[in-house]
């Protein structure tokens, strides 16, 4: 018997896989929880937003795996490992677009396409939804489907975060790629060089070889890990919809991937300029998403870390009215003090963060306003916006947890209360 501590996508994702091979499964959190199911279980697999110091890790550490570890176990089973190739992509800012840019450029590539005599389908997860467990799942399905059919293959894009990473056992990536490392989630790691090796793990576990920034290439050397390459630092991006230094440096990290991922698998590598336009920028990564009473208001709602919110200010000419704050993630916000005197002229701030926010904010002399209300903390900003026509920028450089499930409920919130202005 499976356990699934952890519910939403993960949980629901796991237990389709598993329901596949006739496995009980049983799905619980803190709101059902059952020691007694807990203790019986021959496995347990943990949602990677669970703190590895709690109760469940401490009281049954030999029975807990990873999802991406079960789904290399069935991977296995199944007799997949030919039929698959996967890109692991993790880093502190910016995985989530190069994921995505990643998969949109080998959509674009073979997506749906006899090449060589394979039949190529492309797929993207991980780190946000499906989850890994359910591309297996669909690819079972597929194959049930065209029982026949033996010339097909998959590429699986995965973005994989550090709890992710930390948990990998057996888990094999064909490639992976590792651009930037910065601090972040100290709130889950109990410092710096275990955040590290834990995004590390995943370039232990990859097979063929990782693209990596050059300020790596030594501390993933003494963890043991060489098969590591280098990028160029730059992309041109003049004809893509994308700005900004940090995307410069991670499409070229993406790029350089993809290259040697088609050159592996004998796809012809032709990016038209067509295809570079068609790939647009995540939703609420700085994105404008509205204009009310000449306020525009932008939303880097995705935006979790400071070197993000940091990225997000700096997208602009002028002063912004920031959003920000709530979960807890261990950055200290006064190494941003140059950016924000430069950049903001009134700050907003909310959740476990806000005083922290205060307290860098008013040493700088910039007004700044603590809420305990994310609707009213909303509702002010955009009030301050209106006097001034200033650029409304919510970019909580935190984590989302305690007041949401996950960033996109958060980004839907910030939605819910834009509409009602």
């Amino acid at each position: 018997m499976f356990v699934m501590y952890g519910k939403w996508s993960v949980g629901n994702g796991v237990k389709s896989l598993l329901d596949k091979f006739d496995q009980e499964c049983i799905i619980m959190d803190d709101t059902d929880r059952n020691d007694t199911i807990l203790a019986q279980a021959n496995q347990i697999i943990i949602t990677p937003g669970i703190p590895p110091n709690y109760f469940v890790y401490q009281t049954y550490p030999d029975k807990i795996i990873g999802e991406l570890d079960l789904c290399q176990s069935i991977i296995n089973k199944q007799d997949l490992t030919s039929k698959i190739t996967t890109i692991g992509i993790t880093w502190t800012d910016g995985k989530s677009t190069t994921s995505r840019i990643s998969y949109k450029i080998l959509e674009g590539l073979c997506d749906n396409q006899e090449i060589n005599g394979k039949h190529f389908h492309i797929l993207l997860g991980g780190n946000f939804e499906p989850p890994i467990s359910e591309l297996i799942t669909t690819i079972i399905k597929y194959r049930e489907l065209h029982p026949t059919s033996s010339n097909d293959h998959w590429i699986i894009v995965v973005e994989v975060s550090s709890f992710m990473a930390s948990m990998i056992d057996h888990f094999q990536c064909d490639w992976g790629i590792f651009t930037n490392f910065n601090t972040d989630h100290l709130n889950r790691h109990p410092n710096m060089k275990h955040y590290f090796e834990s995004k590390a793990n995943l370039l232990h576990h990859t097979h063929h070889q990782s693209f990596v920034h050059p300020s790596l290439i030594k501390p993933l050397h003494e963890l043991g890990i060489n098969n590591i390459v280098t990028y160029p630092l730059e992309f041109d991006l003049t004809q893509t919809n994308f700005v900004w230094t940090h995307n410069s440096m991670n499409r070229s990290a993406g790029n350089q991937c993809i290259k040697a991922v088609c050159q592996q698998l004998s796809i012809p590598y032709r990016l038209t300029d067509q295809l570079i336009r068609s790939i647009k920028p995540l939703h609420h990564r700085t994105e404008h998403i509205a204009t009310i009473d000449w306020v525009r208001i932008i939303s880097d709602a995705h935006g979790l870390t400071g070197q993000a919110q940091e990225s997000a200010i700096k997208a602009f000419d002028e002063k912004v009215v920031l959003i920000c704050g709530w979960s807890d993630k261990g950055f200290d916000f006064h190494e941003l003090n140059e950016t924000y005197h430069n950049h903001v002229a009134v700050a907003f701030c909310f959740g476990q963060t806000k005083e922290h926010f205060k307290e860098v904010f008013t040493k700088l002399h910039i007004p700044c306003y603590a809420y305990e209300q994310f609707d009213q903390c909303i509702y002010d900003a955009f009030s301050s916006c209106k006097k001034d026509k200033k650029i409304l920028l919510f970019s909580p450089g935190c984590a989302s947890f305690d007041l949401f499930h996950n960033r996109e409920e958060r980004a839907d919130a910030f939605m819910k209360i834009i509409s009602t202005l």
